[in-house]
C-alpha cells in the first residue's frame, strides 16, 4: 500500500516538498487509511498536514459521532482540524437537488473554504479505484458521454486522490493489519441508492463474467479520461475560432464554422459553449447536444431550444446564440400549498383547484385542466408547488421517468411560463403537471376502487 501510494503521488506529481495538505477525513475506512499513509509519509514527502471534516446533518447522532471520532484523531495526531456542520437536507430542498448532489456541492464548497483557512496548497480526497469504477458504471447507466465516462481524475486543480489506484479490498486489508479504527456508514448498505446497488450487486455480478474486472474498468476509465481531455482541449481552441461575440451571459457562434467540424467535435464544442455561459454542465445530457445540432442543421432560419439551468439556444440565420436567463426567470420564487377535498382557492398564485371523490369510470375523457387519478395510490398529504430543477416523474404511458425540464421542452412551454405551471404532488412525487400530463403511477385502471377528480382553473386577475 505504501509503495503504491508513493508511486501514485510521484506519477501524477501530486505533491511538492514544502506544501501543506488538507486531508478530507469522513471517518470511514478510506479516509482513515489515507490519513495514516500521508501521516507516515509526510517527512519523506516534505509536506505538512491539516484535517477537515464536514457533518452533513443527514444521519443524526451517527453524524455527530463521526465528527467526534475525527476530532479525537486530530488531537491524537496533533494536527490542525477544520470541523463544521452544514444542513445539507435544507440545501437540497432549497435548490431542488437530490441529497447526493447537494452533499457533493456543499462538501466541495466546504473543502475550498477549509483549505483557505489553513493555507493548504492541496486537498487530499480518499476516493479509491472502486469508487472510480462505480462512477464509470453509474454514468454509463445514466447515458453519459465521453467526458462522463472518464470518472474521477487523479489530480484536478488542488484536489488530489492518492488512493486512486488502490482497491477497496486492499484498503480494508491494510486497515486490519494496522489495527486502525474507523466509522461505518450504514447508508452504504441501503439498496435504494443506485450507487450502492452498483457496488453491492452489479460489480459482484460482473466479477463472475470476468475476474478482476474492476481493475480493467479502471484502466478503461483512465483511457477515456485521456481521450476526453484531448478532445476538450481541441474543442476549446475551435470554439474560440467560432465566437462572433461574447458577453457576461451570452455567446454568439458562427454556425457554418461549427458545422464544418467533425460531428464528435461539434457536440464537444457546444458542450463547452454551454459551460461558459452557464458555469456548470449539471443536467446537460447527450440528447440536449443532439437537439442543438439538429436545430443548427435545419433549413429554418429562426429556431430556439430551452436547456437546463435557464439557458436558451437560438438559431438566427448563420448565428447560434446561447443566452443565460436572468435569475428571476431561471429560478422562479418557490411556493408550496396544502390541498384538501373541496375547493382550494390560491389567490397568491392565481389558481383554484377543486378535489372531489369520484366513482371509477369505465371511460374517462381527460381534459387539459381536469384529471382523474387513483386515490388509493396517493401518499397523502397532497400539495401544490412549483417545479424545481432536477424534478422527475413518469408521464402517462411511459415506462421510465422523465425530467420535468425535458417535458417542458417537448411540450414547447416557454421558459418564462414554466414558473406558472403548478404541480400536484404527494409525499412520493409528482401526481399531475397541471395542464400537461398526469403520472403513470397514479392513473385509473380496472383495479381502481376509489378515484379522485382534480379540476384546475386560472383565477381572473
Amino acid at each position: 500500500m505504501r509503495d503504491k501510494v508513493r508511486r501514485t503521488i510521484s506519477r501524477y506529481g501530486m505533491l511538492t516538498p514544502g506544501e501543506r495538505v488538507l486531508v478530507a477525513v469522513s471517518g470511514g475506512v478510506d479516509s482513515v487509511v489515507l490519513l495514516r499513509l500521508l501521516y507516515e509519509l509526510r517527512g519523506e514527502l516534505g509536506v505538512s498536514l491539516a484535517m477537515a471534516h464536514l457533518d452533513h446533518r443527514i444521519r443524526g447522532a451517527d453524524s455527530e459521532a463521526d465528527a467526534a471520532f475525527v476530532a479525537a484523531e486530530a488531537r491524537r495526531l496533533d494536527l490542525p482540524l477544520v470541523l463544521e456542520a452544514r444542513d445539507v437536507p435544507a440545501y437540497a430542498e432549497g435548490r431542488g437537488l437530490s441529497l447526493e448532489e447537494a452533499a457533493r456541492e456543499v462538501r466541495y464548497q466546504f473543502l475550498e473554504e477549509a483549505a483557505a483557512k489553513v493555507a493548504a496548497d492541496k486537498v487530499a480526497l480518499a476516493h479509491q479505484r472502486d469508487d472510480l469504477v462505480e462512477t464509470l458504471l453509474l454514468n454509463l447507466i445514466r447515458g453519459a458521454g465521453l467526458a462522463g465516462l472518464r470518472g474521477m481524475a487523479p489530480v484536478r486543480g488542488r484536489l488530489i486522490r492518492p488512493l486512486i489506484n488502490c482497491s477497496r479490498a486492499e484498503i480494508e486489508q491494510f486497515a486490519g493489519e494496522q489495527g486502525l479504527e474507523y466509522r461505518q456508514d450504514r447508508t452504504n448498505l441501503e439498496l435504494h441508492h443506485l450507487r450502492n446497488r452498483v457496488r453491492l450487486e452489479l460489480l459482484p455480478l460482473l466479477e463472475t463474467y470476468r475476474p478482476n474486472i474492476a481493475a480493467r474498468l479502471a484502466q478503461t476509465a483512465q483511457l477515456l479520461g485521456q481521450a476526453a481531455d484531448y478532445l476538450e482541449g481541441l474543442a476549446e481552441a475551435r470554439l474560440e475560432q467560432m465566437i462572433i461575440s461574447r458577453g457576461a451571459d451570452e455567446l454568439l457562434l458562427d454556425r457554418r464554422k461549427l458545422l464544418g467540424e467533425e460531428p464528435l467535435l461539434q457536440s464537444t464544442v457546444l458542450r463547452e459553449a454551454v459551460r461558459r455561459v452557464r458555469g456548470t454542465l449539471r443536467d446537460l445530457e447527450f440528447g440536449h447536444l443532439q437537439k442543438m445540432l439538429e436545430l443548427s442543421r435545419r433549413p429554418q432560419q429562426r429556431l430556439e431550444l430551452d436547456l437546463p439551468g435557464g439557458v436558451r439556444f437560438r438559431r438566427e440565420g448563420d448565428r447560434l446564440i446561447l443566452t443565460k436567463a436572468g435569475r428571476e426567470e431561471a429560478e422562479p420564487r418557490g411556493y408550496e400549498f396544502p390541498l384538501s377535498l373541496g375547493k382550494n382557492t390560491l389567490d397568491e398564485i392565481g389558481w383554484e383547484l377543486t378535489l372531489e371523490e369520484a366513482e371509477p369510470p369505465g371511460v374517462f375523457a381527460e381534459e387539459r385542466l381536469q384529471v382523474l387519478v387513483d386515490r388509493d395510490r396517493i401518499a397523502e398529504p397532497l400539495t401544490l408547488r412549483i417545479w424545481r430543477p432536477g424534478d422527475r416523474f413518469r408521464p402517462l404511458g411511459m415506462r421510465g421517468t422523465k425530467k420535468l425540464q425535458d417535458l417542458f421542452v417537448d411540450e414547447k412551454v416557454p421558459q418564462r411560463e414554466r414558473g406558472q405551471v403548478p404541480l400536484v404532488c404527494d409525499r412520493r412525487g409528482i401526481v399531475w403537471v397541471v395542464g400537461l400530463r398526469i403520472s403513470e403511477d397514479y392513473k385509473v385502471t380496472e383495479a381502481t376502487r376509489r378515484a379522485l377528480r382534480i379540476r384546475a382553473r386560472r383565477l381572473e386577475r
